[in-house]
Protein backbone atom coordinates (compact mmCIF):
# COMPACT_ATOMS: atom_id res chain seq x y z
CA UNK A 1 0.00 0.00 0.00
CA UNK A 2 2.61 2.37 0.70
CA UNK A 3 4.34 1.88 -2.35
CA UNK A 4 0.99 2.58 -3.81
CA UNK A 5 0.73 5.87 -2.00
CA UNK A 6 4.49 6.84 -2.87
CA UNK A 7 3.69 6.80 -6.50
CA UNK A 8 0.13 8.47 -6.18
CA UNK A 9 1.71 11.28 -4.53
CA UNK A 10 5.10 11.48 -6.97
CA UNK A 11 2.78 11.47 -9.73
CA UNK A 12 1.40 14.25 -8.63
CA UNK A 13 3.90 15.99 -8.09
CA UNK A 14 4.84 15.68 -12.13
CA UNK A 15 6.90 12.60 -11.83
CA UNK A 16 10.40 11.43 -10.03
CA UNK A 17 12.38 14.60 -11.88
CA UNK A 18 10.68 16.94 -10.56
CA UNK A 19 9.53 14.84 -7.08
CA UNK A 20 13.46 14.96 -6.44
CA UNK A 21 13.48 18.82 -6.67
CA UNK A 22 10.49 19.31 -4.06
CA UNK A 23 12.39 16.92 -1.75
CA UNK A 24 15.74 15.53 0.30
CA UNK A 25 15.73 12.46 -0.93
CA UNK A 26 18.05 11.07 -4.29
CA UNK A 27 15.83 9.71 -7.20
CA UNK A 28 16.98 6.20 -7.02
CA UNK A 29 15.77 6.01 -3.26
CA UNK A 30 12.58 8.11 -4.01
CA UNK A 31 12.21 5.54 -6.75
CA UNK A 32 12.50 2.88 -4.96
CA UNK A 33 9.67 4.46 -2.35
CA UNK A 34 7.38 3.84 -4.92
CA UNK A 35 7.69 0.48 -6.38
CA UNK A 36 5.32 -2.22 -5.54
CA UNK A 37 7.26 -5.04 -6.56
CA UNK A 38 10.13 -4.77 -3.72
CA UNK A 39 10.31 -8.17 -1.65
CA UNK A 40 8.32 -7.70 1.59
CA UNK A 41 11.49 -8.28 3.59
CA UNK A 42 12.62 -4.87 2.32
CA UNK A 43 10.56 -2.35 2.37
CA UNK A 44 11.18 1.48 1.47
CA UNK A 45 8.76 3.93 2.92
CA UNK A 46 8.65 7.78 2.43
CA UNK A 47 10.39 9.52 5.54
CA UNK A 48 7.72 11.72 6.56
CA UNK A 49 9.43 14.99 6.07
CA UNK A 50 9.58 13.69 2.55
CA UNK A 51 6.00 13.24 2.66
CA UNK A 52 5.20 16.69 4.01
CA UNK A 53 7.56 18.21 1.49
CA UNK A 54 6.01 16.53 -1.73
CA UNK A 55 2.21 17.18 -0.16
CA UNK A 56 3.15 20.98 0.05
CA UNK A 57 4.65 20.57 -3.24
CA UNK A 58 0.94 19.19 -5.13
CA UNK A 59 -1.08 20.49 -2.82
CA UNK A 60 -2.47 17.88 -1.68
CA UNK A 61 -2.56 15.65 1.35
CA UNK A 62 -2.76 12.46 -0.86
CA UNK A 63 -0.37 10.49 1.05
CA UNK A 64 -1.19 11.42 5.22
CA UNK A 65 -5.33 11.65 4.26
CA UNK A 66 -4.82 7.90 4.01
CA UNK A 67 -2.76 7.37 6.98
CA UNK A 68 -4.97 9.74 9.23
CA UNK A 69 -7.98 7.74 7.90
CA UNK A 70 -6.23 4.46 9.05
CA UNK A 71 -6.21 5.21 12.55
CA UNK A 72 -8.20 3.53 15.30
CA UNK A 73 -11.05 5.52 16.29
CA UNK A 74 -12.96 6.33 19.12
CA UNK A 75 -16.61 5.18 19.96
CA UNK A 76 -18.98 7.03 17.84
CA UNK A 77 -22.55 6.73 19.21
CA UNK A 78 -22.93 3.76 17.01
CA UNK A 79 -24.21 0.62 18.39
CA UNK A 80 -22.09 -2.69 18.18
CA UNK A 81 -24.80 -4.11 15.65
CA UNK A 82 -24.74 -1.05 13.28
CA UNK A 83 -20.89 -1.12 13.51
CA UNK A 84 -20.39 -4.37 12.51
CA UNK A 85 -23.50 -4.21 9.90
CA UNK A 86 -21.15 -1.14 8.36
CA UNK A 87 -17.84 -3.67 8.63
CA UNK A 88 -19.77 -6.13 6.95
CA UNK A 89 -20.88 -3.67 3.79
CA UNK A 90 -17.25 -2.71 3.62
CA UNK A 91 -16.26 -6.36 3.42
CA UNK A 92 -18.85 -6.90 0.79
CA UNK A 93 -17.46 -3.96 -1.09
CA UNK A 94 -13.93 -5.19 -1.09
CA UNK A 95 -14.82 -8.67 -2.23
CA UNK A 96 -17.05 -7.09 -5.09
CA UNK A 97 -13.71 -5.20 -5.99
CA UNK A 98 -11.32 -7.60 -5.99
CA UNK A 99 -13.71 -10.45 -8.09
CA UNK A 100 -13.92 -8.09 -10.56
CA UNK A 101 -10.60 -7.24 -10.97
CA UNK A 102 -10.10 -10.52 -11.21
CA UNK A 103 -12.34 -11.37 -13.87
CA UNK A 104 -10.24 -9.57 -15.93
CA UNK A 105 -7.72 -12.72 -16.15
CA UNK A 106 -4.80 -10.22 -15.92
CA UNK A 107 -2.76 -8.68 -13.37
CA UNK A 108 -4.11 -5.74 -10.79
CA UNK A 109 -2.85 -2.58 -12.50
CA UNK A 110 -1.35 -0.30 -9.79
CA UNK A 111 -4.89 1.74 -10.26
CA UNK A 112 -6.24 -0.86 -9.14
CA UNK A 113 -4.40 -2.12 -6.33
CA UNK A 114 -4.70 1.27 -4.67
CA UNK A 115 -8.46 1.04 -5.35
CA UNK A 116 -8.24 -1.66 -3.32
CA UNK A 117 -5.97 -0.77 -0.52
CA UNK A 118 -8.39 1.94 -0.11
CA UNK A 119 -11.24 -0.70 0.55
CA UNK A 120 -9.06 -2.38 2.78
CA UNK A 121 -8.27 0.61 4.96
CA UNK A 122 -12.46 1.53 5.11
CA UNK A 123 -12.45 -2.09 6.29
CA UNK A 124 -9.89 -1.70 8.90
CA UNK A 125 -11.05 1.50 10.16
CA UNK A 126 -14.60 0.04 10.17
CA UNK A 127 -13.29 -2.74 12.46
CA UNK A 128 -11.53 -0.48 14.77
CA UNK A 129 -14.99 1.35 15.45
CA UNK A 130 -16.25 -2.26 16.54
CA UNK A 131 -12.99 -3.39 18.80
CA UNK A 132 -13.61 0.31 19.67
CA UNK A 133 -17.04 -0.48 20.84
CA UNK A 134 -16.62 -4.24 22.41
CA UNK A 135 -13.74 -2.24 24.37
CA UNK A 136 -15.82 0.67 25.66
CA UNK A 137 -18.52 -2.10 26.77
CA UNK A 138 -20.84 -0.36 24.01
CA UNK A 139 -24.57 -1.29 23.15
CA UNK A 140 -26.13 -3.88 21.33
Amino acid sequence: MHALLARELIDACGGLDEAVGACRLQKSRLSECQNPDRPPDQPAYLPADVIADLEAYCGKPLYSRVLAEARPSAPDGKSIVEEISDATEDMAELQRLVRKVRSTGRPMTPRERLVVDAAVLRLREELGDVLAQTESGGEL
